[in-house]
């Protein structure tokens, strides 16, 4: 690419449209050597009526013939080298262009390298997450049956131990409330107590 616009700007095109040039500057000096010549200028030479000899109406229609040749050829180089330079510009500016997008696309490139590795770190980091989702599911299965087991055998038998404790409370209460109100085997309320022996075997 950048061979192509160094070639835009060899000598070799300088030289063609510098020869363009001259070729415009010598055919409009001929031309002013024509209309010199001829003692008129351009305007009065296409309008001149005819009415001069056969020798200087050869002379004035060659050289009228001739003057409008070289003026079609100045007006067509003109625009050739208008032309040209227009291409030349555009082409430039393409080059230009396409050097940048060239560029653009090795960023692009260098972006897609960057998020493919991302996607990767994130693939793995995911597996990661979901292995440890399935690790963090099965502890909580884990405390779900650790707790249920503590529930059957620890809470449980607490709590019949509990019933039990509550009962034997409800007695301790009753035998202090009765051992208030004894005051001795021979005191005055030995009526109003009783006895019970177990006698075990």
């Amino acid at each position: 690419m950048d061979d192509n616009l160094s070639k835009l700007n060899a000598s070799e095109y300088k030289d063609k449209i510098n020869k363009l040039n001259t070729l415009i500057q010598t055919n409009d000096k001929t031309i002013s050597n024509l209309l010199e010549k001829t003692g008129m200028d351009y305007e009065t030479l296409s309008n001149i009526s005819l009415d001069v000899t056969d020798e200087e109406k050869a002379l004035v229609k060659d050289s009228y013939e001739l003057i409008t040749l070289l003026k079609t050829n100045n007006e067509s180089i003109t625009e050739l080298l208008q032309m040209i330079m227009k291409t030349t510009n555009d082409t430039k500016n393409l080059l230009s262009n396409i050097k940048a997008l060239r560029s653009e696309t090795g960023k692009l490139e260098d972006n897609i390298i960057s998020i493919d590795s991302n996607m990767e770190i994130f693939l793995k980091r995911h597996c990661v997450v979901n292995n440890n989702s399935k690790l963090y599911l099965d502890g909580i299965n884990n405390l779900a049956n650790g707790i249920l087991k503590f529930n059957n055998e620890g809470v449980t038998e607490l709590s019949k131990y509990v019933l039990k404790v509550n009962s034997y409370s409800e007695r301790v209460e009753n035998l202090v409330k009765l051992s208030k109100n004894y005051h001795g085997f021979a005191s005055g309320n030995a009526d109003n107590t009783s006895f019970v022996f177990v006698i075990k075997k």
